[in-house]
């Protein structure tokens, strides 16, 4: 088996490489076999070495290490899909970091607990021909995600507190968004919106629990759409949202309509921001699909006696 660190310099506040290389040599000391090291040049690369590498050692079994943040792991995603002989897991380097709360207790920041790990399997998304891996959104939080690198570059904003101060921006003026929206094959709904997120992860924005029922391994797309509210009605939804406890209040239940599916398609009255794994675009239709058991996971040793 061959281990093989994929490092994002440009992951979070400042380069984490020389740190994690570091980690790993004093890890890898008294093995064997050497670590592979590869430092990303820019956006596409990591995609671009992953699926290089693979096709050059289609007979070894490879664990891959996004070591970024959400949008490395993303890229990663892509670049080997379709190579069975690879598996991917996380190192966590990024200002969100929020596809592995979705495993508590696991050792995904130690090097050394990453290799008594093991492989599973979890589900991907397929969004408008695209491969996902944890949650997409549109509406307020779509906008939160793209207005929130201006402050995560500011000195001492963390990343759940660069998503904060979006938020405020976001919330002086709301920007709704009107679409047509068929939930696995049927009638299309128009609705209008305040938000609207579906995924496989339950976490985004630095923490918040939007899907709180999802769970990375269940063949099931969760979606949450929220419909335009007045700001009192926005700012007590908030704080129950970020904890997920926004399905547990009567008042919002009634408010929010939240459900499992396997697809959905969404056209859009103008195009939108959409976020996919933390990176943003613009779309005006949105097709989304489940693919169940997609992805060779790795899954590091537990540092405090969870059981996955």
């Amino acid at each position: 088996m061959e281990f093989i660190f994929v490092i994002n310099p440009a992951a979070g506040k400042r380069d984490p490489s020389a740190q994690l290389i570091r980690e790993i040599r004093r890890a890898f000391e008294g093995i064997s076999n050497c670590p592979v090291i590869h430092l990303t040049t820019g956006t596409g690369d990591a995609a671009l070495f992953c699926s290089q590498y693979c096709a050059s050692h289609p007979q070894e079994e490879l664990v891959f290490f996004a070591c970024g943040g959400d949008g490395t792991l993303e890229e990663m995603v892509t670049g080997l899909d379709g190579f069975p002989n690879a598996a991917l897991g996380v190192i966590p380097k990024g200002s969100g970091n929020d596809f592995v709360r979705n495993f508590p207790g696991l050792g995904f920041s130690s090097v050394e607990a990453q290799l008594s790990g093991h492989t599973s399997v979890m589900d991907l998304i397929e969004v408008n021909g695209s491969l996902a891996v944890n949650l997409c959104n549109a509406g307020l939080d779509a906008n939160v995600a793209r207005d929130k690198e201006y402050f995560k570059r500011l000195p001492l904003v963390s990343g759940s507190g660069a998503y904060l101060l979006s938020i405020l921006r976001n919330l002086i003026r709301i920007e709704g968004i009107s679409a047509s929206i068929s939930i696995d094959g049927g009638e299309p709904e128009h609705l209008e919106l305040m938000l609207l997120a579906l995924g496989s992860g339950g976490y985004y924005g630095g923490g918040f629990h939007g899907l709180p029922k999802a769970r990375p391994d269940d063949g099931l797309l969760d979606l949450c759409m929220v419909p335009l509210l007045d700001r009192r009605t926005i700012f007590r939804l908030l704080p129950c949202y970020q904890k997920g406890k926004h399905l547990e209040d009567p008042a919002l239940t009634k408010l929010i309509r939240y459900q499992q599916c396997r697809q959905i398609k969404a056209e859009f009255s103008q195009p939108v921001t959409f976020c996919m794994d933390g990176e943003t675009c613009l779309v005006s239709h949105l097709e989304a699909k489940i693919l169940p058991s997609r992805l060779r996971f790795w899954l590091p040793a537990s540092v405090n006696g969870t059981q996955h």
